[in-house]
Parts: C-alpha cells; sequence; structure tokens
C-alpha cells in the first residue's frame, strides 16, 4: 500500500505543477531568458556572452529550448503556444525529477515506502521548486541532471560497472553545460579517482582516461567564454549594470548573523527591513513567492498563505538542526561516500554566498542557486528522519500537511493569477522577435486564464 501512496504523491505534485503552468505566462520569471533562445533560433549559433543579459549562460538549455520552439512552432504555427511548450520543459523535468529522487530514496531505504512517501510529498509541495518548475530559466534542467548523478553515482559506488562510470561522467558533463555551477559535479569524478587511490582500489586505466576527458569537457566551456572575454568564470553583471542600483550594494552591509522570521511573517514580501538579511532571504525565497512574481501584496488573504508557509519551513529548519544536533555523533559514522554527497550539497550552499561576495545586490541571495542539491538534501532529510522512528500515524498526517499546503498554495495562485500579473516585482518580460516566426497567435500575449 505505501509503494502506492508514493505514486499517488508524484500524481499530486506533477498536477500541480502542471496547473500553475498552464496558469502563468511564460514570460513571467525572474530573468529574461527568452532573449538567449531567440538567439539560438534566430542565429543557428550560440551567441557570445556579453550579447544579451543571460548569453553568458551554458548552451545545453537554450538549444533544447530553441529546438523545443522550432518544432511546437512548425506543428501548430502557433508563436505563444510555442513559448508555452518551451515553458512545459520545465514542468517535465520537475515531474521526472520527482521520480529520479523516488527512485533514489528507494534504492538506499528501500524497507520503508512510507517515509519515503513523506520525503516526495515534502518535494512535491516545496515552494521553491515548485516556483522553478513552471519557468523558462536554465536552472532546472541542472536540477534534474544533478538528481541523476547523484544516483547514478550511488549506482556506481554499489556496482562498479564500466556503463555506470560511463553514464555518470556524461551526466555530469551535461550538469556543466547546464549552468555554471554545475562545475561542481566534478567533484564526483574526482571523489572516486581519489578513493581509488587512497583506498588502493583497482581502478583501470579506461576509468582514469574517461575520468579526465569528462574534467576538460567540463571546463571547456569556461575556457571558451574565458578565451572571448578575458574573464574568469564571467558573469553578466561583467557587462551589464541592470543592478547597479540594488540594495543593500555593499558587501560590509549584508548580515550573515541574522534571521528576520517575525518580519517576514508581518511584510512576507521583498522589503527593506529584511533584504539586507542573507539568511532571511535565503529562507523566504525558499517558501514564499518573496519577490512576487506570482502573488501580489495587495492581496489581501495573502498573509494566510505566507504564514502557513513559512512556519512550514520553520518547522522544516527547526527539525534539521535538531536532527544534526542530536545525531551528529552517528554522522561521523556514514558511508564515505555519502561525505562527499555532502560535500557536493555545501558547495551548492556556498554558491549564494559566493555570488553575494561578488555582487553584493539581494538578488544575488538565491535559494535557486542550492535547489540543484535538493536530491541530497531530501537524502540528508531522510536520514535524520528515520532516525527519529516516528509512527505511521504520524507520517500520514504529514503527507497530509504537505499536500493539502501544496493544493492550497497552488489553487491560491491560480485563483489571484490575473490579478497578481497587474501588480508584479518587475513588468513581465518582452517577447523577443524571431526570424521567420509570425507573432500573431489567437492567445494573450500577457496572460494565459487558466
Amino acid at each position: 500500500m505505501s509503494k502506492y501512496i508514493v505514486i499517488i504523491v508524484i500524481v499530486i505534485g506533477s498536477i500541480l505543477r502542471i496547473i500553475l503552468s498552464l496558469s502563468t505566462p511564460p514570460n513571467n520569471s525572474y530573468d529574461d531568458h527568452l532573449a538567449p533562445i531567440a538567439k539560438y533560433i534566430n542565429n543557428n549559433s550560440r551567441p557570445m556572452p556579453q550579447e544579451c543579459w543571460q548569453c553568458y549562460q551554458p548552451p545545453l538549455y537554450y538549444f533544447v529550448a530553441s529546438k523545443v520552439f522550432i518544432t511546437s512552432y512548425l506543428v501548430f504555427d502557433n508563436y505563444y503556444l510555442s513559448w508555452k511548450f518551451v515553458q512545459f520543459i520545465n514542468v517535465l523535468l520537475s515531474i521526472i525529477n520527482l521520480v529520479i529522487i523516488s527512485l533514489l530514496l528507494r534504492q538506499i531505504y528501500f524497507k520503508n515506502e512510507l517515509s519515503i512517501a513523506v520525503l516526495i510529498s515534502f518535494l512535491s509541495f516545496y515552494p521553491r521548486d515548485i516556483y522553478a518548475s513552471v519557468m523558462i530559466t536554465n536552472d532546472y534542467l541542472l536540477v534534474v541532471l544533478t538528481s541523476l548523478s547523484v544516483l547514478l553515482f550511488i549506482n556506481f559506488v554499489k556496482n562498479e560497472s564500466k556503463i555506470n562510470y560511463l553514464l555518470l561522467c556524461f551526466c555530469v558533463f551535461c550538469c556543466s553545460i547546464s549552468k555554471q555551477h554545475g562545475l561542481i559535479l566534478i567533484v564526483l569524478n574526482l571523489f572516486i579517482i581519489f578513493k581509488s587511490i587512497y583506498l588502493k582500489y583497482k581502478f583501470s586505466n579506461f576509468r582514469y582516461f574517461y575520468s579526465v576527458i569528462t574534467i576538460i569537457c567540463c571546463l571547456s566551456d569556461e575556457i571558451w567564454k574565458f578565451l572571448n572575454t578575458g574573464i574568469l568564470l564571467v558573469s553578466n553583471q561583467n557587462f551589464f549594470n541592470y543592478t547597479i542600483n540594488q540594495l543593500p550594494g555593499d558587501f560590509n552591509d549584508i548580515s550573515f548573523t541574522s534571521f528576520y522570521f517575525m518580519e517576514l511573517l508581518h511584510n512576507p514580501f521583498l522589503s527593506t527591513t529584511t533584504l539586507h538579511s542573507f539568511w532571511t532571504e535565503i529562507f523566504a525565497r525558499s517558501w514564499f513567492d518573496y519577490e512576487w512574481r506570482f502573488l501580489s501584496p495587495k492581496i489581501l488573504s495573502i498573509q494566510y498563505l505566507s504564514i502557513s508557509l513559512y512556519l512550514v519551513g520553520l518547522l522544516v529548519l527547526i527539525t534539521v538542526i535538531i536532527g544534526v544536533i542530536k545525531y551528529r555523533s552517528k554522522l561521523y559514522k556514514l558511508n564515505i561516500n555519502y561525505f562527499c554527497l555532502v560535500f557536493i550539497c555545501l558547495c551548492f550552499f556556498a554558491v549564494p554566498v559566493l555570488q553575494t561576495y561578488r555582487f553584493p545586490y539581494f538578488s544575488s541571495m538565491k535559494s535557486q542557486f542550492f535547489l540543484p542539491a535538493i536530491s541530497i538534501i531530501c537524502l540528508g532529510l531522510y536520514y535524520l528522519y528515520i532516525q527519529l522512528n516516528i509512527k505511521s500515524i504520524y507520517m500520514f498526517i504529514m503527507i497530509s500537511l504537505f499536500l493539502f499546503i501544496g493544493v492550497f498554495h497552488v489553487m491560491f495562485i491560480v485563483f489571484h493569477m490575473n490579478f497578481s500579473l497587474d501588480n508584479l516585482n518587475a513588468p513581465l518580460w518582452q517577447f523577443p522577435f524571431i526570424n521567420s516566426y509570425s507573432v500573431s497567435t489567437t492567445f494573450p500575449i500577457n496572460k494565459m486564464i487558466f
């Protein structure tokens, strides 16, 4: 029966993402990722990093998105609908990610399906994951590829076959050409090499060879950008000053020791009272539409939703802190392979810190930067969770709570979507001109009513 509960949870999580994607227009996103996709379509080649705000990004997502747009336009002859198909890429990837993480949990903790359902229900409703799944961005491609890399890594350490390692190498390479901090996944290859040397494992020459080739291929995109710009780890902010007037503006004005939870309950959206606090920003962006791209502060009943989401987020945070403190002695007994995954997770958490140091603006303090580590986070949550030995009745309550809030959250957004689109924190992005593709459409160009 527990196995079917996991399936039901995945189905509900999938439906929530599909409904929300149908309700929000494809040009609603934190950054303009439509422009580089248009450049790939118009020029049939990769743009230079300085050509547009997101043109510095690795090519994989934009290449795939351009092909999806062209194919859907050839079939349906509709400009707006083609962008909806591009938008659905991340929806599909998010659904696949739910399945991958359920397989990952089952592979490690196969004896407790009900506990797996608790973790999948958490991921199904997790606001940061839902928001990322319905936007046209390259973020979610890295999320699902990282989850797949973790699954392949676990498979490899259990069964060191050639095909497992080749698949892992290919997946790590795809991570590196999906998003800049996908380079973190190189750690998996380095760990396998160092582990074999340190423990004197038999490690065939072909694995060394493919490891070196994989690392070189992963670095090739950054090398190409460096050769064309002269900037190591180039960013869009090296070419554009769009954020120059953003607060805080100075790294010394950012607090890494504060957490304004009560202020979030009073004002759940981005405000001057919270934007200087790094951990408040990270928490708020994880659990609510803090930058209001789906909801508006002008909605009278908005605090019913925001308070419920923030309270659940606080409960999860407290559980993690207590679990780490209570079971810290057992953490040292973890298999060495899991320490590699912990290190990767910490690297993803370090990304917003480093980005904030480079560019001290509130837009740098994004929880989306560590969303790719969600599979490792789920593994960690599960490890702490099973130590508590929770009774089945409480598991059912947790699953019901997560799903209820998830459904309430999405339906609240859908119901208020049209009103919110007129009161966004920033306007919807302009749809780009695409050669040979008509912009005429039978759909509304700025809104799509579900």
